[in-house]
């Protein structure tokens, strides 16, 4: 029984609460190219937020291959949840719908 008490509270503690702060788990803050694609970059700002898929969302958080956000604004100004795949690669680099993304060292636009 204490071992089973004990597994549960290893488990507990190693779950992040919703409330934590795990924006760690970004790539560096920059702006990402398509590579070999004519898709639109994705952005990744300072403060936790994206841009992507032309939405400007706040604070996203990623869990299990797909970034989250409670609140993106679209092109109209609307707000609008939004979930979509997101893998970041050990190299740093993105791959969001199938399409791989490289950090740009450079100031915006992609080559």
């Amino acid at each position: 029984m204490r071992s089973l008490f004990l597994a549960a509270a290893v488990a507990a503690s190693a779950t992040p609460s919703l409330a934590e702060d795990i924006t760690w788990l970004l790539p560096a803050p920059g702006f990402y190219c398509p590579i070999g694609e004519n898709v639109m970059p994705i952005r990744i700002q300072e403060d936790g937020g994206m841009v992507i898929d032309s939405l400007d969302c706040g604070k996203v958080r990623l869990e299990g291959g797909q970034v989250l956000s409670p609140s993106c604004v679209t092109n109209g100004g609307d707000r609008v949840p939004y979930t979509t795949d997101l893998e970041v690669l050990p190299s740093g680099g993105l791959v969001h719908d199938g399409v791989t993304f490289r950090r740009r060292d450079g100031r915006p636009p992609c080559p």
